[in-house]
């Protein structure tokens, strides 16, 4: 009888530890572990030295950037921040996310992602939003997204490109003529005062010509062209510029 009290005991107390087991590790995987040791996880990649980051975004094609100045200063400003265990992206906005490979000396390579956190292979690099994230994201959408870029999507003959009139007649631009609205893009200027896009804006409700750029019949690039003077850029119905260019002169003789 003595004997059946201690197993009794014992099966009580064996149950209880595995149920206090259970919930430890239940609760452990519900948390974000923060790597102290963030010097010691980070030498695995900063063992050798970036040399090039090829990334992109949605529609658009790998852009390489082999400039070591701003290589290093994105390495640099990531290499401070805190390292947590992967932390899966946000990718709701698939248009804002940027994916690419950081290519080191040694021949080795890295994948990474950037959303509102920068991702490395199983590494989430600093809080959401944080400012280096920022900083890097807001730098690689600026050579993506910049206008000697877009020029060089209208010469893609995986895209098509469409022109509407204010009548609503429609046409398709061809590659010749493609060459030339492209040239007349990257010799237009950005306009960066905002009082100036707010009137242009304000008094042009009505463009006079619209060309979309469309990949796999997903429209991705717009411009929209308000007058001799001035024309806007948008991508995926974001604003991007607004150009002083003289595009309608030749749409007007073309078209």
């Amino acid at each position: 009888m003595k004997n059946n009290k201690y197993m009794y005991i014992f099966v009580i107390l064996f149950a209880f530890v595995v149920v206090l087991g259970i919930y430890t590790l239940n609760k452990s995987f519900n948390k974000v572990y923060f790597i102290k040791d963030n010097e010691t996880l980070m030498s695995r990649y900063s063992s050798s030295t970036p040399v090039k980051i090829v990334f992109s975004m949605k529609y658009f094609p790998p852009y390489e950037l082999s400039d070591s100045k701003i290589i290093l200063d994105f390495w640099n400003r990531l290499s401070k921040l805190p390292a947590y265990k992967h932390i899966a992206i946000d990718k709701n906005q698939e248009y804002d996310l940027i994916t690419g490979e950081i290519y080191f000396l040694d021949g080795s390579k890295k994948h990474f992602e950037i959303s509102n956190s920068f991702s490395i292979e199983e590494l989430s690099l600093g809080s959401s939003g944080n400012e280096e994230t920022n900083y890097i994201k807001s730098q690689m959408k600026a050579l993506i997204l910049s206008t000697e870029n877009i020029s060089k999507e209208l010469l893609n003959k995986e895209n098509e490109v469409i022109g509407f009139k204010s009548n609503n007649d429609s046409f398709k631009i061809d590659y010749n003529n493609l060459i030339e609205l492209a040239n007349l893009l990257k010799s237009s200027t950005i306009i960066t005062s905002t009082d100036e896009i707010g009137k242009v804006m304000q008094d042009n409700p009505n463009p006079v010509y619209i060309i979309a750029v469309l990949k796999e019949k997903d429209q991705f690039l717009t411009i929209t062209v308000y007058n001799e003077d001035y024309f806007s850029i948008y991508y995926s119905n974001t604003f991007l510029y607004l150009l002083k260019g003289d595009l309608l002169s030749y749409l007007k003789i073309t078209y």
